[in-house]
This record gives structure tokens, C-alpha cells and sequence, in this order.
């Protein structure tokens, strides 16, 4: 959708389907130059909505009117906090910072607009839309899950990526 010398990466699709949310890298540096902007998909109205750099795994809500992302160290090290704002880049502030987020790396909406992400061993989960703090997912037997958690549109199925073992051998899913 870019045509330019930015490095860009995780799309993510307004449930809309007007815009896409993304990572831009604004420096030389990609770990401490990452902000989130978003587009429109034939590729008007680029818009910066972080200016704080270290941000990454921008997700929107179910209604598009909010953008959650998670802001960290400029090097890159987890623990990373869990940032909201409005989905035009106004009123950022931290949701949830990373004691309450258990270490999640990465965070994603649900059906519900709660959130749901991992912390590189379980699946976490906001009980409910107010609640301020990922609790781990009751009768979730998963381990080595790495990244990229995503509830199916109905919200009963999860994809993620796993780094775990099958039988003698490494899986990558």
C-alpha cells in the first residue's frame, strides 16, 4: 500500500475495513524508531498517530473507535505496557502498565473488546472491558506460545504462533 522507503510491517485491518493500522519505522534504528500510523487501503491519507517511538502490535476495537498498542524501552527489551487512544492518534494513555499485563508481548482485541495476548508461555485475558489487569485463560493448556494471537471474527477460535516441540521435533505454527 506504501510506496516509499519506510520499513512498515503489522497491518491490521479497521473492522470497518476503511483503514489499516500499522507499523512505520521513522528512523534508522527499527526497534527504537517504531510509531503506529494508519492509511487507507489504496493508499491516501497516511496518517502518524505515535510520535513516541518503541511502539508496537497496534490493534483495533471491535466498534474502530480506538486503537490499542504497546509502548516500550527504546531497545526493544520486554516488559512493554499496553497504551490506548482514540483512532485518529488522540488522547494516548497508558492502559494497562506491564505488572498488569503479566509481561504479555503482544496484546489483540477480542469480539468482546477485551483484550487477549501472551506472555511468551500463556494465553492472558482481560475479564471484562474495564478490568485492569490480563488474568491468565482458565483451562488454556498452552505453553511456548510465542506471538501474534488472534481470535477468529466469532471469536471461538485462537491463532497464534508456537515454538513449542512435537514430539522430537520443533514445531513453528
Amino acid at each position: 500500500i506504501t510506496r516509499d522507503h519506510f520499513n512498515d510491517s503489522y497491518p491490521r485491518w479497521s473492522p470497518d475495513g476503511t483503514k489499516i493500522a500499522f507499523l512505520r519505522q521513522y528512523g534508522r534504528n527499527y526497534y527504537d524508531s517504531l510509531n503506529v500510523a494508519v492509511i487507507s487501503p489504496d493508499g491516501v491519507g497516511l496518517q502518524r498517530l505515535t510520535y513516541d517511538d518503541a511502539d508496537t502490535n497496534p490493534s483495533w476495537s471491535t466498534d474502530g473507535t480506538r486503537i490499542a498498542y504497546q509502548h516500550g524501552p527504546t531497545n526493544y527489551a520486554i516488559p512493554i505496557d499496553v497504551w490506548m487512544m482514540a483512532a485518529d492518534g488522540s488522547d494516548p494513555h497508558l492502559y494497562m502498565p506491564v505488572d498488569s499485563t503479566n509481561g504479555c508481548a503482544t496484546v489483540t482485541f477480542t469480539p468482546q473488546n477485551t483484550l487477549i495476548g501472551t506472555d511468551l508461555s500463556t494465553l492472558r485475558m482481560q475479564s471484562t472491558p474495564t478490568s485492569t489487569s490480563l488474568g491468565r485463560v482458565a483451562g488454556a493448556q498452552v505453553t511456548d506460545v510465542w506471538e501474534a494471537v488472534r481470535l477468529s471474527p466469532d471469536g471461538t477460535t485462537i491463532a497464534f504462533t508456537y515454538l513449542g516441540y512435537i514430539g522430537d521435533q520443533p514445531a513453528h505454527h
